[in-house]
């Protein structure tokens, strides 16, 4: 029984140390070849750096052109057609309305003319009934 459990005691030793061995060789580096597997790592993390330098530019791109759909958007757009259709409304309005004032002040002034005219006419009127006298006594003024 001794010599069966000796051999047992043994058996599990000799597969632990077993075990032991194979873990420590496989995760450790190898002196000779360290320089290769470390530079394979600084190049697996420049390219992890390079990833990490492309996603943020993509992002910024990507909330950029966001922004920029969110403020030239349709609805966006129509307004702006909207204020910019009033403007010209309202351009119309005022060019209408000052070419109506200018033509009120050309009647006016039309008007005057007129009067001016026909106070003329009246005076002229006037000094003819000064200078015939039959036109006076046909009125029986004396």
């Amino acid at each position: 029984m001794v010599i069966y459990g000796m051999k047992r005691s043994l058996i599990t030793l000799g597969a632990l140390f077993c075990v032991f061995c194979i873990a420590s060789t496989s995760t450790a580096i190898p002196q000779v070849q360290s320089t290769f597997v470390l530079d394979k790592i600084d190049d697996l993390n420049y390219i992890k750096l390079k990833l990490q330098n492309k996603i943020t530019e993509i992002n910024e791109f990507i909330s950029q052109k966001i922004k920029d759909i969110s403020t030239l958007g349709l609805i966006d757009s129509l307004i702006n057609l909207l204020i910019k259709l009033l403007e010209f409304i309202l351009k119309i309005a005022d060019f209408i309305s000052t070419i109506l004032n200018l033509g009120g002040r050309i009647l006016q002034f039309v008007n005057q003319i007129i009067y001016i005219i026909e106070t003329i006419i009246s005076i002229i009127n006037w000094i003819l009934d000064l200078f015939n006298p039959e036109k006076l006594l046909s009125n029986n003024y004396f």
